[in-house]
C-alpha cells in the first residue's frame, strides 16, 4: 500500500519540478495532465453525473471557489444518499437549508489538503510525537475539520455568573473519527465487534469508514481489499465516495443536552461543574458568544477531547471521552439506594460523591467493547471488567463515544474503607476532610489500612466545623481559647485527618497497644478505646461504637474525634512534680512558657524544636523535682557560676531524643539525644524499660509514670537525672 502511493507521490513531484523548470519557457507547451489523473474535483463530480446535490451544498455553503482554487480532499455521498438524509431531516432539498447550516453540514466532507489513502490512515504529525522510539502508526484517527456547531442557546443552572440568563454557546472547529482496519489493529481491538458498537446504524466496511460512513469503492474496484484504491486521485486532490451523508456531529454535552428525557438526571449533575467563558468572537448578528466546559471532570464539551489542553495538534488527534451512559431510572434507583438513604436530596450530597460517581461512568480514551470486556481501567486507575450484557451500542459524538450502560460502574474507593462515608451524611465533614487532605487514594489503594471515623457533631464538639457558602466554597474553621471561629489551615486539617488512618489492618482492639497513625503520632488503644495526648488531657477516650469491613481494611465508626494536638510543652508545665527540670527548660531557651500561636492567638508553653516542620519523633526523659534536688545534692548538676548555660544546656537538652519510644517492648537501641554528640541506650521489654546514660547508669522506667502521649512524640516521668558522663 505505502509503496503504490509513494510512487505515485514522487511521480507527481517529478512532474512539478519540471514545469518549474520548463514551464517559463515560450517555445515549450504546457504539460497535459496524465489521462489517469482526471479533471478537477468538481469536474469530476459533474461529469459523473450523480453528485449534483453534493455540489449544491458546495455552493450553498459558500465553499465552490474555495475547492476551485485549492487542492482539497472531498467525501462524497450521492444524491440518493442525500435524499435519504432530507427524509430523516423532514426537508426536501438544500434549500431548506441555512447557509450556517450549509457551512457546519459541508466542512465535514472537506478537507483543506490533499490526502491520500495512505496518510489519510498513516497521519503524520511533525511534532515530536513520532520518532525512533515512538511509532504511532495508525493512531491518529481524528481529522480536523472546519466544521462547528451553529451558536445556540443554552440557560446556565448554577453557574453563579451565568445562572439563569440565555447565553449563546459556539464550539470548536469538529474532529471527524477515520476508522481503518490498520487503526483496529494498531489499537489492538476488532473492527468487526468495535465498530458496530459504537456505531449501531451503520455497517464496518473492513476497509475504512470516514465516522458513520462507508468509504465505497470507486466503479471497477468494487471488489477490492486495499485501502489505497478507496482514494479517486484527481486533478486538484482526492475524492472519496461515501454511502450516506455525514450528519451535523454533536459534542457529548450537546448530545445529553438534546436527551434529556433519557439522561436528564445525569446531565443536570454534570451542569453543577459546567463554567462559562465569554469570548471575543461574534455572531453575524452581533451578538457575544460563549464558550462552555467544566473543572474537576471530564470536559465532555471540549471538542479537541481530553487532551484539549495541549497546544499540540497531535494529541487532539489521538483520544476521545468515552461515557458509559446511565439512563435516568438506573441512576435514581442507585441514588435512591445509596445516598438518599441519609440526605433529603441530590442538592445535599456532597460534590465529592457526585463527582465520583460521575466521573466513573466516563473516561479519557476510546474505550471498545473487544477491550473492556477483557480489562478495563477506570479514569481513576481502577481494574475491572465490563460484562457485555451490561453496556448497549450508543452513538458516537465529534468529541466521545457514549454507550448506553446499563449498571452504574462504581469507582473502587466505594468499596473501600472510606466508601460508606460517602454516602452518609453524618459523616459529610470528615469525608471532606479526607478529599481536601488528598488522602482518599491512600485509602482505597493496594494497602490494608484501618481509618476512624467521627461524625459531623462530633468534630463540631471538638472545634472543627465545615462552613460552605451560598456558591458552594468550602472551609474548614477552628475555635480559639477565645470563642472566635478561624481558618483551619491546610497543614493542621491534613494532621487532624491522618490522626484517624493507621496503614495496616487492625481488627481487635480489646486489647492494649499504641498505634503509630500515618500524622506520625501515637494513639493508645485499650478496651475499644483510643486516647491520644488531647484526649488523655480532657478525659474524653473515642470509643468504638461500629465497624465495617470492606476489601481492604476495615472503618471503625467513633464516639469522638482522635485528638492529638497536646505539646510536649503543655505536658511537662502542667505536671508540678516537673516544675524544676521545666525551669530548668525555660532557663536555657528550650521552652517558651508564653508562647503565642501566629493564627489562632492561643497561648501555651512551647518547645519549638519539637514543633518544627518535619520533625515528627521525641521521646522525653524528664526528671521529677526530687531526682533534680538529688543532682543538686550530688554534685552532678552544672555549675552556671558567672551565667555559663552551656553546661545546662548538655545537662537540659540530654534528656531528649528523636524517636518515640514507649515501654511496649517494641523499640530498643542507642540513640542519639538532642545535646549533640551524645547517646541513650534502651533496652525495652513490656511495661519494663531500661535507660543506660554516658555514665552507665542504668535507669528503670515506672510503668506507672510512663507513656504519656503528646503530639509528635511521648514524655516518660522517671527519678533519676541521666548523666552526660
Amino acid at each position: 500500500m505505502k509503496k503504490s502511493i509513494l510512487y505515485f507521490r514522487n511521480a507527481v513531484m517529478a512532474f512539478a519540478v519540471i514545469a518549474v523548470v520548463f514551464g517559463c519557457s515560450e517555445r515549450m507547451d504546457r504539460y497535459e495532465d496524465p489521462e489517469w489523473l482526471g479533471g478537477t474535483n468538481i469536474e469530476t463530480l459533474e461529469e459523473a453525473g450523480k453528485y449534483t446535490i453534493f455540489l449544491q451544498l458546495m455552493e450553498k455553503a459558500d465553499y465552490r471557489t474555495t475547492v476551485e482554487k485549492q487542492t482539497s480532499t472531498l467525501f462524497v455521498p450521492d444524491d440518493d444518499a442525500f435524499q435519504q438524509y432530507f427524509a430523516k431531516k423532514g426537508i426536501s432539498s438544500i434549500d431548506d437549508l441555512t447557509e450556517d447550516e450549509a457551512f457546519e453540514l459541508f466542512t465535514l466532507h472537506f478537507l483543506a489538503n490533499s490526502v491520500n489513502a495512505n496518510h489519510l490512515v498513516y497521519e503524520k504529525m511533525w511534532n515530536r510525537l513520532e520518532s525512533a522510539t515512538a511509532e504511532y502508526r495508525s493512531l491518529f484517527f481524528r481529522k480536523q475539520t472546519k466544521s462547528y456547531s451553529v451558536p445556540y442557546i443554552e440557560i446556565p443552572k448554577y453557574d453563579p455568573t451565568y445562572q439563569g440568563q440565555e447565553i449563546y454557546i459556539y464550539t470548536d472547529v469538529k474532529y471527524v473519527p477515520l476508522f481503518s482496519k490498520y487503526y483496529f489493529q494498531d489499537y489492538n481491538g476488532n473492527g468487526e465487534i468495535d465498530y458496530p458498537m459504537m456505531y449501531p446504524e451503520s455497517e464496518w466496511s473492513g476497509l475504512m469508514n470516514w465516522h458513520n460512513a462507508v468509504i465505497l469503492p470507486p466503479p471497477g474496484k468494487e471488489n477490492t481489499t486495499e485501502i489505497e484504491d478507496l482514494a479517486v486521485p484527481t486533478g486538484s486532490g482526492f475524492l472519496y465516495y461515501l454511502d450516506r451523508v455525514v450528519e451535523p456531529m454533536p459534542n457529548i454535552d450537546q448530545y445529553l443536552a438534546a436527551n434529556q428525557d433519557k439522561y436528564g438526571l445525569f446531565y443536570d449533575l454534570m451542569q453543577k461543574y459546567a463554567t462559562y467563558t465569554q469570548s471575543s468572537v461574534e455572531d453575524k448578528q452581533g451578538r457575544k458568544l460563549y464558550t462552555k466546559g467544566y473543572s474537576d471532570i471530564s470536559n465532555i464539551s471540549a471538542e479537541k477531547g481530553p487532551n484539549h489542553a495541549s497546544s499540540q495538534l497531535p494529541a487532539w488527534a489521538l483520544d476521545i471521552f468515552t461515557v458509559f451512559l446511565p439512563e435516568d431510572d438506573l441512576l435514581q434507583s442507585y441514588f435512591d439506594n445509596t445516598v438518599l438513604k441519609t440526605y433529603a436530596s441530590l442538592d445535599e450530597v456532597p460534590e465529592v460523591t457526585i463527582r465520583y460517581i460521575l466521573q466513573s461512568q466516563m473516561t479519557n480514551r476510546l474505550e471498545l467493547k473487544s477491550k473492556f470486556t477483557e480489562k478495563f481501567y477506570n479514569v481513576y486507575g481502577d481494574l475491572s471488567v465490563i460484562d457485555a450484557a451490561d453496556v448497549e451500542p450508543g452513538f458516537m459524538c465529534s468529541n466521545g463515544v457514549i454507550y448506553k450502560s446499563k449498571r452504574i460502574l462504581e469507582p473502587n474507593v466505594f468499596l473501600c474503607v472510606p466508601g460508606q462515608l460517602f454516602f452518609d451524611k453524618e459523616y459529610e465533614t470528615f469525608l471532606t476532610m479526607l478529599t481536601r487532605g488528598g488522602l482518599i487514594a491512600t485509602l482505597s489503594g493496594d494497602k490494608e489500612v484501618t481509618l476512624f471515623a467521627p461524625t459531623n457533631e462530633q468534630l463540631l464538639a471538638a472545634n472543627i466545623r465545615l462552613v460552605i457558602d451560598d456558591d458552594g466554597n468550602q472551609e474548614f474553621q477552628q475555635k480559639t481559647d477565645d470563642e472566635q471561629w478561624i481558618l483551619l489551615p491546610d497543614v493542621d486539617l491534613i494532621t487532624y485527618a491522618q490522626d484517624h488512618i493507621y496503614y495496616g489492618s487492625i481488627s481487635d482492639l480489646s486489647g492494649e497497644g499504641y498505634i503509630e497513625m500515618l500524622s506520625h503520632n501515637f494513639v493508645h488503644y485499650s478496651g475499644n478505646s483510643l486516647n491520644a495526648g488531647l484526649n488523655d488531657f480532657k478525659g474524653n477516650s473515642a470509643e468504638i461504637v461500629d465497624n465495617a469491613e470492606s476489601k481492604n481494611g476495615i472503618l471503625f465508626y467513633i464516639d469522638q474525634p482522635i485528638e492529638t494536638k497536646y505539646r510536649m510543652g503543655q505536658y511537662i508545665s502542667s505536671d508540678p512534680d516537673m516544675s524544676e527540670f521545666a525551669q530548668l527548660m525555660v532557663a536555657t531557651g528550650l521552652l517558651d512558657p508564653n508562647f503565642e500561636e501566629s493564627d489562632t492567638k492561643n497561648k501555651y508553653p512551647n518547645i519549638a524544636v519539637t514543633e518544627a516542620a518535619g520533625e515528627y519523633y521525641w521521646t522525653a526523659f524528664i526528671p521529677n523535682n526530687a531526682a533534680i534536688a538529688q543532682s543538686k545534692l550530688d554534685g552532678s548538676f552544672p555549675d552556671t557560676t558567672g551565667g555559663n548555660i552551656d553546661a545546662l544546656k548538655s545537662y537540659v537538652n540530654y534528656h531528649f531524643i528523636r524517636e518515640t519510644i514507649v515501654d511496649d517492648g517494641v523499640v530498643s537501641g542507642t540513640f542519639n539525644t538532642l545535646f549533640e554528640g551524645s547517646s541513650l541506650i534502651i533496652d525495652n521489654s513490656p511495661d519494663n524499660l531500661k535507660i543506660t546514660d554516658a555514665s552507665g547508669q542504668e535507669v528503670f522506667l515506672n510503668h506507672a509514670n510512663a507513656n504519656n502521649l503528646v503530639r509528635r512524640g511521648v514524655v516518660h516521668k522517671i527519678g533519676s537525672v541521666l548523666k552526660t558522663q
